[in-house]
């Protein structure tokens, strides 16, 4: 028989070794390099829409090359014997210019005594637009107030504001007088 109290032997335990395994060292690795290699394609991608961009803006330009004269002058004579032609390039700018004749009343004082017949200082209006007989821009207080847009028409050699306010004009009202599109842009 064998004895009950007798106790095994027991071995000692060896302590366990913990390491990353070579395949998570590797994961990182590849997720490092692909991280980089986006990170490049990105920016490369921005300079070249940017570039293209430049471009695009460069070639929207409305340059004319207008032919200025410089005359040089030779120390052995007063008068100037030789011109030179040199090209500059000068931006064609598109502006409105707005010049009455004498008989003609300024349109935005005339349009101003409409909108603002109490002549008050603190109230503002600009001219934004005009196309032959028509015309768009706004109004309102200098400070602390809301503005609104305004249309008029010059009807009989008489500026009359046609319609106010901070929406889109009547299409009535716009095509009762013959607004242009390229005053009112858009109507309800």
């Amino acid at each position: 028989m064998e004895n009950i109290n007798q106790i095994p032997d027991i071995q000692p335990i060896e302590p366990i070794q913990q390491t990353f395994p070579t395949k998570n060292k590797n994961v990182f690795k590849y997720l490092f390099i692909t991280s980089i290699i986006l990170l490049l394609g990105v920016i490369i991608g921005f300079y070249f829409l940017l570039n293209t961009k430049i471009k695009q803006l460069e070639s929207t330009q409305n340059i004319e090359v207008i032919p200025t004269t410089i005359p040089t002058i030779e120390e052995t004579s007063p008068t100037p014997t030789k011109t030179e032609i040199i090209p500059t390039a000068v931006p064609i700018i598109e502006k409105v210019s707005i010049t009455p004749t004498k008989t003609e009343v300024d349109p935005l004082k005339e349009i101003s005594a409409l909108l603002n017949p109490t002549n008050n200082p603190n109230f503002t209006v600009t001219i934004s637009k005009i196309i032959g007989n028509y015309a768009t821009g706004g109004a309102g207080a200098i400070k602390d107030g809301p503005g609104y847009g305004w249309i008029a028409a010059k009807i009989n050699g008489v500026w009359k504001i046609v319609t106010t306010g901070q929406d889109a004009p009547d299409c009535k009202v716009v095509n009762q007088y013959q607004v242009p599109k390229e005053i009112y842009g858009t109507c309800y």
